[in-house]
């Protein structure tokens, strides 16, 4: 029988076959440590966006839409700016245009050429009301302030305006801002109507009345 002869491998010696075993480990430790570190890593990161995820708010359910016209009644009055400011309720100024109160009556002509009577209660009233710190009264309109002179822009919901100067409107019973003509009240936000011969004119919807003394 013939004997396969293996070949003769170089044979290191024994401190340097320690050393590459020593080397091996080392190698395979250090791949063991990134290993570790790795999943480690991984294992936070996936708690860390689970956290994150538990966490966060919902989305905010959509509100309902809200109606293009809330009834004026419910919600708004009449805004008077000047010295101070002030907002009439819709209820209070009713009061107020009563006949045993303020209220003023005036004849206008419609475009159609019939007369309607308008009451109210007169513009240089409203005006009182915050051109001084005397809100009501007899002395609540400042007549010395209105002859000095200032402008009265008087403003509807949708954005139109009628300016005044204090002197014509001082004391004037024929520029009125009205609740009711007629027997029929005005729905809503009262209707400026002025008949001053020169200064005739209509503003419905008055949501404010502002005093500019500058």
């Amino acid at each position: 029988m013939t004997r396969v002869q293996r070949p003769n491998w170089p044979q290191g010696s024994a401190s340097e076959r320690k050393e590459e075993k020593g080397d091996y480990m080392m190698r395979g430790s250090k791949s063991k440590i990134l290993v570790t570190l790795a999943l480690v890593m991984l294992l936070m990161l996936t708690l860390s966006c689970r956290e994150r995820a538990g966490t966060t708010s919902p989305p905010a359910p959509a509100s309902e839409p809200t109606q293009a016209l809330t009834p004026v009644s419910e919600a708004h009055g009449i805004k008077l700016i000047g010295a101070i400011t002030e907002t009439i309720t819709l209820t209070y100024f009713a009061e107020g245009a009563k006949s045993k109160c303020h209220g003023t009556s005036v004849k206008f002509i419609e475009q159609d050429g019939k007369t309607s009577v308008y009451t109210g209660i007169p513009l240089w009233l409203m005006c009182g009301w915050v051109d001084d710190d005397v809100k009501h009264g007899g002395d609540a309109f400042n007549d010395d302030l209105a002859a000095n002179g200032y402008r009265v822009v008087v403003t509807a919901a949708d954005g139109r305006m009628v300016v005044f100067d204090s002197k014509l409107i001082a004391r004037n019973d024929n520029i009125v801002l009205a609740n009711k003509v007629g027997v029929k009240s005005i729905e809503g936000y009262p209707t400026l109507v002025s008949s001053e011969p020169g200064h005739t004119l209509k503003l419905e919807n008055v949501v404010e009345i502002r005093l500019e003394f500058e």
